[in-house]
């Protein structure tokens, strides 16, 4: 197995958003040891405004592209995709490559971001909407349960569907003993969310009208599309914080500004 060393004065370790951040705002080399973008319609993440990255909005999936990118064309970001394993000692981090490449990296300060779980996971089940009556709802919510404790509702993005239509995706708050169980299953979701868009007044297509004239839904009709678990940090840094850091005006944020001049012009 090939073996190269490296040597870094800093290097940030990490999994999310928060230690991309970071290393864009203090020019830190990083790696991403196990990858986890955010969840798009993540409230913890969108109320924070990434325009400065020059994105349209505050998506934070599109934060974590740009990120990643800028960082990638600097070379800050280590190894994109590349990571088999990952082992830390003292002041050495030792990585193996997809290509069974062995790289052994000297640092002198190592900064570990969100490498401690809190046993507790986000699970967004996301539904096809198949047939109902258009509506004008961003998201309904349960508070007394987190399970399926908010629905949120968003333009299809699926090919040949128009863009009126919204498709939809459950969240979900879970321990890691209740993954597995029955009653928390995507089964169960989308009855728990037919209930939700029922009490929320939300009906399915049209058939006709009763006796008194008034207008007769079926219920909707939507379709399971896939479960994505994320499991919840409990970080060494909060976002919060990092997103307050000072930015290093270096490479990575003059890359930024040809960028955002090259989109703009």
């Amino acid at each position: 197995m090939e073996e190269i060393n490296l040597y870094y004065h800093n290097l940030n370790i990490g999994r999310t958003l928060t230690c991309l951040l970071h290393s864009f705002k203090t020019e830190t080399a990083c790696i991403l040891t196990e990858p986890s973008p955010p969840f798009k319609f993540d409230e913890h993440i969108s109320q924070y405004d990434f325009a400065f990255l020059g994105i349209e909005d505050s998506n934070p999936q599109q934060a974590w592209d740009r990120l990643c990118f800028l960082l990638s064309m600097s070379g800050l970001l280590l190894f994109p995709n590349n990571i088999t394993n990952a082992r830390m000692s003292d002041n050495i981090v030792e990585i193996v490559t997809n290509n069974n490449q062995r790289i052994k990296i000297e640092c002198e300060n190592i900064n570990v971001f969100d490498n401690d779980e809190t046993g507790w996971y986000y699970v967004y089940d996301y539904f096809n909407w198949r047939s109902g009556s258009l509506h004008t709802k961003e998201h309904i919510d349960d508070n007394d349960d987190n399970f399926i404790k908010k629905v949120i509702f968003y333009s299809s993005e699926r090919d040949r569907v128009n863009n009126n239509v919204k498709d939809l995706v459950g969240v979900s708050y879970l321990r890691d003993d209740e993954l597995e169980d029955l009653e928390v299953s995507p089964v169960y979701s989308r009855l728990k969310i037919l209930q939700m868009l029922k009490k929320a007044g939300i009906k399915g297509r049209m058939t006709g009208y009763n006796s008194k004239g008034v207008g007769t839904h079926t219920s909707p009709v939507i379709e399971f599309n896939k479960r994505i678990v994320k499991p919840d940090f409990k970080p060494k840094i909060s976002l919060k914080e990092v997103y307050d850091m000072p930015t290093e005006q270096g490479y990575t944020w003059k890359l930024l500004e040809k960028i955002i001049h090259h989109t703009s012009t």
